[in-house]
């Protein structure tokens, strides 16, 4: 097993071992999509903090533009906050939502963007 990595300048990659052996080799070349890059397909990333007081943050990519709304609903179905509601372009949206005037419990948010629909739960703790 490995207990220490190093990647050097060279692109050079060494390990060292349990029982003290030191191996190099070529590091291998990956392709990382960076944040600022137009994702392949759209997507509603679960909140965080879960549970949260007094905020969270939502999150969500869209692969083109697309007229967005993102609304928060109670149990009930009653909408609660509409965060989004407005022509948005292709890429990663960060939106914060305060829970303020909320009670305690389960609340569920929605993202319209296009065809694309996806529902996810939020739990707010007070």
């Amino acid at each position: 097993s490995v207990n220490a990595l190093t990647v050097n300048s060279d692109d050079f990659v060494f390990a060292g071992t349990e029982w003290g052996g030191v191996y190099r080799t070529i590091q291998a070349t990956t392709n990382v999509l960076a944040d600022e890059q137009t994702p392949a397909i759209p997507m509603l990333v679960q909140n965080y903090p879960n549970p949260f007081n007094p905020t969270t943050t939502i999150r969500y990519c869209l692969p083109h533009s697309s007229f967005v709304t993102l609304t928060v609903y109670n149990t009930l179905g009653q909408q609660v906050a509409q965060l989004v509601n407005e022509q948005q372009q292709a890429g990663y949206h960060d939106i914060v939502f305060r829970g303020d005037g909320l009670g305690s419990g389960v609340y569920f948010y929605r993202l319209d963007a296009g065809s694309f629909t996806s529902v996810k739960k939020l739990l707010l703790l007070k």
